[in-house]
């Protein structure tokens, strides 16, 4: 299954956890179907939203398997794969196409600290070791990526490179938007709307756990009562304030995260209330 549709709003799924730091495979099931419901364009497992640093490899064949039988081939299903190990990243991805998803997530290698043009070669290496499509996946907050425009240019144009999710937020990056017919996501939900209109294909998101019919509305309308959700899920670190926010709305049961991760403060949560409330009400 393609994604091959304008607008898209693609959900990076949040692993739900019970308070005994267990994954809650029921609660995650229930997301699951509360966005196919929803009309949710894709879904991305274990990306950096699902907590991915924080899980074994026992907990993500788990969700993998347990995620795939549930999504039955309704939407397409992104896999996060990525690391900071150029040999770990293509065994990984090997993986992805023999465990039935439809395209792997390949961050930029983090912590090393390699160069752009070693950054291109990492995803030459991958692109050659199967003839399976992946995203390169642009995040420098988190990883702190030397990955150039042009450099971005020249993955992007590699055969095995479907497209790219772009979460600098920045408007210099937009000068990709056109390659080859290659899918262009923002991974910004801020600025998606603009992302959009400028010819990107659509937004892989975190806010789209809440509602991808909002979502939806943010990238075709660019309401500002939208974008202030969107900023207010900036209160803290992703994925604390749309867990938050889904264990209020009883979507999944806690919104329990892993260590080094804490749950929202009260007055956080107070504020992140008071806006959704205020949103949904007008």
């Amino acid at each position: 299954m393609l994604f091959n549709k304008k607008h898209q709003v693609i959900t990076a799924l949040v692993t739900p956890f019970l308070e005994n730091n267990e994954v809650d495979l029921d609660s995650l099931m229930h997301l699951i179907d509360f966005q196919i419901n929803e009309g949710v364009d894709g879904l991305v497992l274990l990306g950096t939203t699902a907590e991915s640093a924080t899980l074994n490899s026992d907990e993500k064949e788990l969700i993998i398997r347990q995620a795939q039988k549930k999504i039955n081939n309704r939407v397409p299903v992104m896999l996060g794969v990525g690391s900071n190990c150029t040999q770990s990243t293509i065994n990984n991805h090997i993986k992805s196409k023999s465990l039935g998803v439809d395209a792997s997530l390949i961050v930029t290698p983090y912590y090393n600290n390699p160069s752009s043009e070693n950054i291109y070669h990492h995803y030459k290496l991958i692109n050659d070791a199967i003839d399976f499509p992946f995203i390169l996946y642009h995040v420098p907050s988190r990883t702190n990526s030397k990955l150039t425009i042009s450099d971005a240019r020249k993955i992007i144009e590699l055969k095995n490179c479907i497209g790219i999710k772009d979460a600098t937020g920045s408007t210099d990056w937009t000068s990709l938007i056109g390659i080859q017919n290659k899918l262009m996501y923002s991974g910004d939900d801020s600025s998606a709307s603009n992302y959009c209109s400028l010819g990107g294909d659509g937004v892989i998101s975190v806010l789209s756990n809440f509602s991808p019919s909002i979502m939806k509305n943010l990238l075709q309308k660019n309401d500002l009562k939208y974008r202030q959700l969107c900023d207010a899920l900036g209160c803290d670190t992703n994925p604390i304030p749309i867990k938050n926010l889904l264990k209020k709305y009883n979507i999944i049961e806690t919104d329990h995260v892993r260590m080094p991760l804490r749950t929202l403060s009260n007055d956080k949560q107070k504020s992140l209330q008071e806006i959704t409330t205020s949103i949904l009400e007008d």
